[in-house]
């Protein structure tokens, strides 16, 4: 838990020399590679619409940044019902220099009061469910997120009715 926090409350600080370029559709698809096994043991329906391009290229550290879209998608999965559905977007915004992602499901949603401290350390939306992990999960995201000057918010799916968390990466520097 202490090196949890010691990380945490260090991440919000982007080191230069770890900056590079990558291509966020590339690493959404990588992630839920990954997941794969988990999205069939629940029989969970993931739907891809990405941004086809060009300036689906972000740029930041690749590693944490990773971990904020695992993170996300994680969750996503964890609150999904068996037989549910996940929607993951990419919008590219070359007015704003930032690729937003979108990562909607289809469980059971955060109620509207708790959206904002979802983020906040040790927080728990419903602490009495018996789950794992400290509540830091979502912390360390805005964290990064910030980082890289970035932003994130929770609402809800529209479309599929449960949590939509909408956050974005930066484009990479003009030359």
């Amino acid at each position: 838990l202490v090196t949890s926090m010691t990380e945490a409350s260090s991440l919000s600080h982007v080191s230069p020399e770890m900056m590079e370029e990558f291509n966020v559709n590339d690493m959404l698809s990588d992630i839920l590679d990954d997941v794969e096994g988990i999205l069939a043991q629940k029989n969970i329906t993931v739907v891809k619409s990405f941004d086809p391009g060009p300036g689906t290229e972000a740029y930041g550290e690749t590693m944490e940044l990773g971990r904020v879209v695992s993170n996300i998608v994680t969750n996503a999965i964890k609150f999904t019902p068996p037989g549910g559905k996940i929607k993951i977007t990419t919008e590219t915004d070359r007015r704003e220099r930032k690729i937003w992602i979108m990562v909607d499901d289809s469980g059971p949603g955060i109620p509207s009061e708790k959206r904002q401290r979802i983020f906040e350390s040790f927080y728990k939306g419903d602490p009495s469910r018996k789950q794992e992990g400290f509540g830091l999960g979502l912390y360390i995201c805005k964290q990064i997120l910030m980082g890289h000057k970035q932003t994130i918010v929770c609402e809800e799916s529209s479309e599929l009715g449960g949590a939509r968390f909408v956050f974005s990466f930066p484009y990479p520097p003009e030359e």
